[in-house]
């Protein structure tokens, strides 16, 4: 009588374990009129996961863009000075670029480099990366490249047009400005150059805190909705 007992009162572990499974079960489920139905918690859970499979792929989308320009400006560094300049120094030094950011704690300097390979070169290499193989005859996969190959290019003149519109902003309220701010500012500065034939420089541009703060967030939207999206292969070569 005590072990029958006993038996209604704690069930085999093999007992247990089955109905913590079935409980489990029915907190994920409930039956409606047509099956069953997910719980609330089911689906936040399911919405949660792929949010999160999204937002991971986006930023490792983002770091391969990132990657991609970081090794882009050490190869035309190398193009320019390795091959270019020892077979045509007029190509080189025809028009280029040099860029100097200083930070507080820094300097970093990227010598000058023809735009011939910084610019020019990229675009016509991204241009037949971008060229519909498989559907030359095709209008709408033609246009789809074309946008594809335009975006990079429009960002990264937004990210010009922000250094320099935040600047601006910047040189007319620095009067008006407290003294211990614009100090902080001057701290920081990009300078951008471009030279023609090494000694003729047509155009300078310097930019405080407020330049580069306009240039970092110009640069995150070069590499988010320029890099990353030009990199993807249009829909219909697929």
């Amino acid at each position: 009588m005590v072990t029958a007992a006993k038996k209604d009162q704690a069930p085999f572990p093999a007992e247990a374990f089955s109905r913590a499974a079935e409980e489990r079960k029915g907190k994920g489920t409930k039956t409606g009129a047509l099956g069953p139905v997910p719980s609330q918690e089911l689906i936040e859970s399911v919405i949660i996961f792929r949010l999160t499979q999204r937002g991971g792929a986006s930023m490792r989308s983002f770091g391969t863009a990132t990657v991609a320009v970081l090794l882009w400006l050490a190869a035309a560094l190398a193009i320019d000075r390795w091959l270019l300049a020892p077979y045509c120094a007029t190509c080189a030094n025809a028009l280029a670029l040099e860029l100097k950011v200083r930070i507080p704690a820094a300097e970093l300097t990227y010598l000058p480099v023809s735009v011939l390979v910084l610019i020019v070169l990229p675009m016509l290499v991204l241009a037949l990366f971008l060229v519909p193989w498989r559907h030359l005859g095709l209008a709408s996969a033609w246009r789809e490249s074309f946008v594809h190959w335009c975006q990079p290019w429009f960002w990264l003149l937004v990210a010009v047009v922000l250094t320099v519109v935040g600047e601006s902003l910047y040189l007319a309220v620095k009067d008006s400005l407290p003294k211990a701010l614009t100090a902080v500012a001057d701290k920081f500065s990009v300078t951008a150059t471009l030279s023609v034939l090494k000694d003729y420089k047509p155009l300078s541009l310097t930019a405080s805190l407020f330049g580069f703060l306009g240039l970092a967030l110009g640069t995150c939207l070069f590499l988010a909705k320029g890099v990353k999206e030009a990199l993807k292969l249009p829909s219909t070569s697929k």
